[in-house]
């Protein structure tokens, strides 16, 4: 199997441009079926699609590691350009995503206290309370963009119940973490971001050494409080550490869980059929958002490095090669899914990977469910016949993160 030069044409084109973000399963299912591992020079690394070798790439961290994806990543920017982030980004590629056994097992270990399924269940009504919170004041209009004033801001608010900040210090996050991502998911089309994202970064460092110091003086029982006693403990070798771990938590939270709970109300608004189906079998909610994961992925690509010259799906991957494992084409391949391209909310089994896969498996995966669980269920009690009002859908020009710009819709006005 390999692309004919039309085709490795086409798909450089489209990875290159970022026009493949429109409907990226097109150009997935080209390269899961003529090139499942394919060198891609538009993103200057291995591109792999087949849900089996995305499996293996997760799996085995002694073949493929998380330690120096982030630079990694980031090589095919402009020397310039890397020149003014890498002091910044170097900051933040420790912690829990950067690192691989035992390190990693450390980290986890402390984080894991504070998101164990227990305490996240026990969360659900603070998240039940946000989202009314966030619906009072749309819900007598009749109107809303389900992005701007609840799918992004609920998930926002959350993680800061977490982390134990200020509504003014979500916000300040929120913005810097904008910033950072639109940089790091700029592998094609790179956005004029750059000068913002090292700002960002560099105010966001900050910010952290400061918060760090405070915790110090005045302990408290949150996440936050909790990587600081971890730094002054010793699980936490040092800062970056700590700035890093924050950082993916904080970034895995955010963009992922704004992604699926809208992803999610534009499919059902498509697919009434499926929407009315969960609007009377209420039960049929956690086998749905699996379905929502898996069919619309809201993390696209999580990158490992080689850490030897080896072989996967035939083909020979060199000693320092960045690998993407695409999550999106692994979740429509047709090896392991009936009818793939089929939206269906009581698919079981499901194997998807939108949470990865092996020891770097989201640590804040029951969170996002708990969030998703909550939300979805309070959009459709409230805004049951809702419709989508633009004639198109954008999505953010990012290609690790599938999020829609945003969501307009209308409904019954609740008084």
């Amino acid at each position: 199997m390999a692309l004919t030069a039309p085709q490795i044409d086409k798909v450089e084109t489209s990875l290159k441009t970022g026009s493949y973000r429109t409907d990226p399963y097109p150009t997935y299912r080209t390269l899961r079926t003529e090139a499942p591992v394919y060198h891609s020079p538009a993103w200057n690394g291995w591109v792999v699609t087949r849900h089996a070798d995305v499996e293996t790439v997760l799996n085995h961290p002694e073949q493929f590691t998380a330690v120096g994806r982030l630079s990694k990543s980031i090589e095919h920017l402009d020397q310039e350009v890397l020149r003014q982030i890498e002091p910044s980004v170097a900051q933040f590629a420790a912690g829990l995503q950067h690192t691989d056994p035992p390190d990693h097992t450390r980290i986890h270990k402390l984080v894991n206290r504070a998101l164990t399924p227990a305490v996240v269940n026990r969360m659900a009504d603070q998240i039940q309370a946000f989202a009314d919170e966030l619906l009072a004041p749309v819900l007598p209009t009749g109107q809303c963009d389900l992005i701007q004033d609840f799918a992004e801001p609920l998930p926002v608010r959350v993680l800061g119940h977490l982390f134990g900040f200020t509504a003014e210090e979500c916000e300040r996050f929120r913005r810097w973490d904008d910033d950072f991502v639109a940089l790091l998911g700029s592998r094609s089309g790179c956005p004029n971001a750059v000068g913002q994202a090292r700002d960002s970064v560099a105010a966001q460092s900050a910010w952290l050494a400061e918060v760090t110091q405070r915790r110090r003086r005045e302990p408290r029982d949150d996440l936050f409080g909790m990587l600081v006693q971890g730094l002054d403990s010793g699980q936490l070798l040092n800062a970056a550490e700590l700035h890093g771990t924050y950082v993916a938590i904080l970034i895995g939270g955010h963009e992922t869980t704004t992604g699926l709970i809208s992803s999610a109300m534009m499919w059902l608004a498509r697919h009434p059929d499926q929407r009315d189906r969960l609007r009377k079998d209420p039960a049929l909610m956690p086998v749905a958002i699996e379905e929502f994961l898996r069919y619309e992925s809201p993390l696209q690509i999580i990158s490992r490095v080689a850490t030897e010259t080896s072989t996967l799906g035939g083909v020979t991957l060199p000693k320092g090669d960045l690998v993407m494992a695409m999550l999106g084409a692994a979740n429509r391949d047709d090896a392991v899914f009936k009818d793939p391209d089929r939206l269906d909310i009581t698919r079981r089994p499901n194997r998807h990977v939108a949470f990865g896969s092996g020891v770097h498996f989201c640590i804040g995966a029951q969170l996002a469910r708990v969030e998703a669980r909550v939300a979805l269920t309070t959009l459709l009690r409230h805004m049951p016949d809702f419709r989508v009002t633009a004639p198109q859908m954008a999505w953010r020009r990012n290609d690790i993160f599938r999020v829609l710009e945003s969501l307009p819709v209308s409904f019954e006005a609740v008084p």
